[in-house]
C-alpha cells in the first residue's frame, strides 16, 4: 500500500495508541497508589497497635510493681521478700524497656507531652518506692507502711491516671491515623476517578476530531456527487488531501471528466446523427417526388388514348368497322398499360409496408402459374408474341408451401416484363429437380446488359434500355425470393434477349 493510502489508517493507530498508553499510565498510577494506601495503612495499623500494645504493658507493670510493693512490705519471710524485690527490679526494667520504645515510635507532640509528664510522676513514685523498700530493709515496717499509705498514694495515683490517659491517647491515635488512611484512600479514588474521567473526555475528543475529519469531507463529496449525478459535470471535488480520502476525491473527479468527455461524444454523435436523418429525410423525399412524377406520368399516358379514342367511338359518327377494331384494340393496349402501372404500384407498396407478412397455405404452383400465363395470353396475341409454357412431370401436381399471393405477385412481374420486352417470343418452363424448384422465363427481347445484372434488382432502379416502369418489380421479386431461402439469376436466353431462372428450395411431393 503506498504511503498516501495509509494516512487514514496511522491516524487512527496513533489515537488508539495514544488511549491504549493512557490507559496504562493510569492503571499504573492507581496501582501505585493503592499499594501505597495499602502499605500506608498497613504501616499506620501496626505503629499504632504497638504503641498501644506497649502504653497498656506500661500500666500493666506500673500497677504489677504497686502490688509487688505492697507484698514486700505484707510478708515476714525474707525469701519472699527477696523474690517480690527481684520481681519488682525486673517490672522495672520492663517498664523502661517499653517506655523507650514507645518514645522512639512516638511522633506526635502530644504524645511525646504526656510521656514527659508521665515521667516525672513514674520517676517522683518510685523514689517514694525507694524510700519505702529502704525503711523496710532498716527495720521499721511501721514507718514505711505510713509512708506508703500516706505519701506513696497520691503521686502514684496520678502516674497511673497519666498511664491511662496514655493508653486513651494511644487509642484515639490509631483512629485518627485510620481516620486518615481513610481520607487518603477516598482522596486517591477521587484521583483515579477524576483521572478516568480525564482520559475518557480526552478519548472521546480525539474520535470526534477524527471522526470530524473524515465526516466532514465525505459530506463534501456527497454533495459534489449530486451535483454531478444532477448534470453539472463541471463540478469538482477540492483536491488538498493525500490519504484515502484524497484518493477517493481524485477519483471522483476522474469519473466526472470521463463523464463530461462522454457527454461532449454524445452531442457529436447526437449532431451527426441528426445530420444523417436529415440527409435521408432529404434522399427519402427525393425518391418519393421522382416515384410520383413518374406515376403521374405512367397514369396520364395510358389515360390519353382511352379518353381519346373513347370520345371518338362516343361521338356517334359512323365509323368503319376495321376502325372500330383498331380503336378497341388500342384502348385495350392502354387499358393495359394502365393496369400494369397500377399493379406496379400496389406491389411497391406491397414491397415497403407488407413485405415482413407471408401467409403459409399448401397450393398447386403449377396451377398457379399457368393461370398467370393465361392472363397475359391476349397481350402477347395482340403483339404478336408467342406465350409458351412447359411444365416437367406430365400433369401432376407441384404442391408448394407458401404464401401464393407472393408467388402470384413473383410471376406477374416475369412473365409482365418478358411480354413487355419480347420481339415474337415468350417461353415459360417450370421443372423440379432433385426436390427444389426452377422456374424459366426467357423473351428474344434486347436483353440486358451484363453490368447490370445486380443492379437491375435494386429498389427504384431503371436500366438506360428499360421501358416504362417504377424500379421496384424486381425489386419486389427479389425479397420474396430471398424470403423463401431461394436464388434468382439472370442471363442471356438463346435468341438474345433476357433470362431469368428462379430456384425455391420448399416443394411438396
Amino acid at each position: 500500500m503506498p504511503l498516501n493510502d495509509i494516512r487514514i489508517i496511522a491516524r487512527i493507530g496513533v489515537v488508539v495508541g495514544a488511549i491504549f498508553l493512557m490507559m496504562l499510565l493510569l492503571m499504573f498510577v492507581e496501582m501505585k497508589t493503592l499499594s501505597r494506601i495499602k502499605n500506608n495503612l498497613e504501616e499506620i495499623v501496626s505503629v499504632n497497635n504497638e504503641k498501644l500494645i506497649l502504653a497498656q504493658d506500661m500500666r500493666f507493670l506500673a500497677r504489677n510493681s504497686a502490688v509487688l510493693l505492697r507484698n514486700v512490705l505484707l510478708v515476714g519471710d525474707a525469701g519472699t521478700k527477696a523474690s517480690e524485690l527481684a520481681r519488682l527490679a525486673e517490672d522495672e526494667r520492663l517498664y523502661r524497656a517499653a517506655e523507650e520504645k514507645l518514645e522512639s515510635l512516638e511522633a506526635d507532640p502530644r504524645g511525646l507531652e504526656i510521656l514527659a509528664s508521665l515521667g516525672r510522676e513514674e520517676r517522683r513514685t518510685r523514689e517514694l518506692w525507694q524510700q519505702v523498700v529502704d525503711l523496710e530493709g532498716a527495720g521499721e515496717p511501721e514507718k514505711a507502711l505510713a509512708l506508703l499509705t500516706d505519701s506513696v498514694r497520691t503521686p502514684q495515683r496520678g502516674w497511673l491516671d497519666r498511664l491511662a490517659g496514655l493508653v486513651n491517647f494511644q487509642k484515639d491515635a490509631a483512629v485518627a491515623a485510620a481516620r486518615q488512611a481513610r481520607q487518603v484512600y477516598d482522596r486517591t479514588m477521587f484521583i483515579v476517578l477524576v483521572g478516568d474521567g480525564v482520559i475518557l473526555l480526552v478519548s472521546v475528543f480525539l474520535v470526534l476530531f477524527l471522526a470530524s475529519g473524515i465526516v466532514r469531507p465525505l459530506r463534501e463529496f456527497a454533495r459534489s456527487v449530486d451535483s454531478i449525478a444532477s448534470g453539472d459535470l463541471t463540478t469538482r471535488i477540492p483536491l488538498d488531501r493525500q490519504d484515502e480520502i484524497g484518493t477517493l476525491g481524485a477519483r471522483i473527479n476522474n469519473m466526472a471528466e470521463q463523464l463530461q468527455a462522454t457527454e461532449k461524444e454524445l452531442d457529436q454523435y447526437r449532431f451527426h446523427l441528426e445530420e444523417l436523418i436529415e440527409e435521408r429525410t432529404g434522399a427519402l423525399n427525393e425518391q418519393r417526388k421522382k416515384f410520383t412524377s413518374v406515376l403521374i406520368h405512367d397514369l396520364k399516358g395510358p389515360l390519353v388514348p382511352i379518353i381519346g379514342f373513347s370520345q371518338k367511338l362516343y361521338s356517334g359518327s359512323q365509323i368503319p368497322r376495321d376502325k372500330v377494331v383498331e380503336y378497341a384494340r388500342a384502348i385495350y393496349h392502354a387499358s393495359m398499360k394502365l393496369a400494369a402501372t397500377i399493379d406496379h404500384v400496389s406491389t411497391e407498396l406491397r414491397g415497403n409496408r407488407l413485405q415482413h407478412c407471408y401467409d403459409s397455405e399448401i397450393f398447386d404452383i403449377r396451377q398457379l402459374l399457368e393461370s398467370v400465363a393465361a392472363s397475359y395470353a391476349p397481350k402477347a396475341e395482340l403483339d404478336h408474341i408467342e406465350l409458351s409454357m412447359r411444365c416437367s412431370g406430365g400433369d401432376d401436381r407441384i404442391l408448394f408451401s407458401g404464401d401464393s399471393a407472393k408467388l402470384q405477385s413473383l410471376f406477374e412481374n416475369l412473365i409482365g416484363n418478358a411480354v413487355k420486352y419480347a420481339r415474337s417470343r415468350v417461353g415459360v418452363e417450370l421443372a423440379r429437380e432433385g426436390g427444389r424448384l426452377v422456374l424459366t422465363i426467357e423473351d428474344d427481347g434486347c436483353g440486358i446488359e451484363q453490368e447490370y445484372h445486380e443492379k437491375i434488382f435494386d429498389e427504384y432502379f431503371q436500366a438506360p434500355n428499360s421501358k416504362e416502369g417504377s424500379g421496384v418489380g424486381l425489386y419486389s421479386v427479389r425479397k420474396i425470393v430471398e424470403h423463401y431461402h431461394g436464388a434468382i439469376h439472370v442471363g442471356e436466353s438463346p435468341d438474345g434477349g433476357a433470362r431469368f431462372t428462379v430456384e425455391l428450395p420448399t416443394v411438396i411431393s
